[in-house]
């Protein structure tokens, strides 16, 4: 898998190395036809390619998809800020004309991606295309027109981040939204990492862009810009990845592959806009993304002792611990331990995190002046029964009001 997205940059090079004898000059606004040309026949072979693999080898295809995928995207974004920077001369009676032929090969391949939609089981892949395509052009285009602004368009990408991994942590919803709302968060928890790729290559393309040669001064700038990004992505793709362990998901695979569609198609835009001597760092940047998040995926399923399978339980046991020297320093300045765990935020813990081994699931405690108890519900592995686990404890808590004997009974069944 981790080679097969790797192997994606392979047909972005030669795609790029292609089109640079299209590419639109700035002082040729006139050649219309050769670069949106090159944009649909690129398009329409890539799709066609993947449909005629698919009819041949049936399911193998999917692979061949994975390959196509980034550089399908990032020629649908291309030919999307293509339309937006002519938009006010792409109607004009002479324009049409030069358009024509590379219009009518555009709706072939529509009609193309419409009969890849309607193949069960390269639906998602299919539906992949528009999406991130149309995003990539989209936020591609909001860096573009940022100006002064691009500092308060970077907050806002570290603000989505930080829900991101939250969200992703947690399992959990911001607000007390309606079912079509919930979609559109879970949908947006997943994009969000894509967009932080688009910035990073932005950043990149910043350094690269001018005459050389590059001053300190500015690398220094793009790396502080650069390392909260990555930190970020790493901690949300490791943590997609423990949570694949504790629930057998494809959390931190489906990262992975949207990383990688990101940071190829990023890099193909990027390329496009370089001189030559400075395009390989564009696709250098895209091995590495996909090679640092594959190493994040490993370390979110590998445990700190190595073993494979120990990092749900082993984060629960150390979020409990960190809940319970709080409830111990409450203890000692009120004199008596907290009825909820809430009346520990913010006092004694800025943040109250969740347990990692059920989704949905939060501690079961009780409190009082003189006992309490810490725990939690429990399992070895998805496939295992649930238990419930005492973490902490202290005092004779009341055997009423405890629920986590009725919550471990939920989940007897993987």
């Amino acid at each position: 898998m981790f080679l097969v997205l790797l192997g994606g940059i392979l047909p972005a090079i030669f795609l790029v190395g292609i089109g640079q004898a299209f590419r639109l000059a700035e002082d040729e606004p006139g050649r219309y036809p050769d670069w949106a040309g090159f944009l649909a026949v690129s398009w329409g072979l890539l799709i066609a390619v993947t449909l005629v693999a698919h009819r041949v080898a049936g399911g193998w295809a999917a692979w061949l998809a994975l390959l196509a995928l980034p550089s399908m995207c990032a020629l649908l974004a291309e030919g999307a800020l293509f339309l937006a920077a002519n938009a006010k001369t792409v109607f004009k009676r002479q324009v049409l004309a030069q358009l024509r032929w590379p219009a009518v090969i555009l709706a072939i391949d529509l009609l193309l991606l419409v009969a890849l939609l309607s193949r069960e089981g390269d639906a998602l892949v299919a539906q992949a295309i528009p999406v991130v395509g149309l995003l990539l052009a989209l936020t591609w285009l909001i860096w573009e027109k940022a100006g002064k602004g691009w500092l308060f368009l970077y907050g806002i990408q570290i603000v989505l981040l930080v829900y991101s991994l939250w969200a992703t942590d947690s399992r959990r919803r911001l607000f007390d939204s309606p079912d079509w709302l919930v979609n559109l968060e879970k949908v947006l928890a997943v994009l969000i990492p894509g967009l932080a790729v688009i910035a990073l290559a932005r950043i990149l393309g910043w350094i690269l862009q001018g005459s050389p040669p590059i001053s300190l001064r500015k690398l220094l700038l793009a790396g502080a810009l650069s390392i909260p990004l990555l930190l970020l992505l790493g901690a949300q793709a490791a943590t997609a990845s423990a949570w694949d362990v504790a629930t057998d998901g494809l959390g931190g695979i489906w990262m992975l592959g949207l990383i990688t569609v990101f940071g190829i198609a990023s890099a193909i835009l990027l390329a496009w806009r370089l001189p030559v001597s400075r395009r390989s760092p564009a696709f250098v940047f895209a091995m590495l993304l996909v090679i640092f998040i594959a190493g994040a995926n490993q370390f979110g399923t590998f445990g700190f002792d190595g073993a494979w399978g120990n990092t749900p339980r082993a984060r629960t046991q150390r979020r409990a611990e960190v809940i319970n020297q709080a409830i111990l320093s409450y203890h000692e300045r009120q004199g008596e331990y907290p009825s909820t765990l809430s009346e520990l935020t913010p006092g004694y813990l800025f943040y109250l995190p969740t347990p990692f081994i059920i989704p949905g699931q939060d501690w079961c405690y009780q409190g009082g002046a003189e006992s309490y108890r810490l725990g939690y519900v429990y399992r070895d592995y998805f496939s295992t029964p649930a238990s419930v686990k005492i973490h902490a404890s202290a005092g004779d808590p009341p055997e009423d009001g405890w629920s986590c004997e009725a919550e471990a009974a939920k989940h007897q069944r993987p």
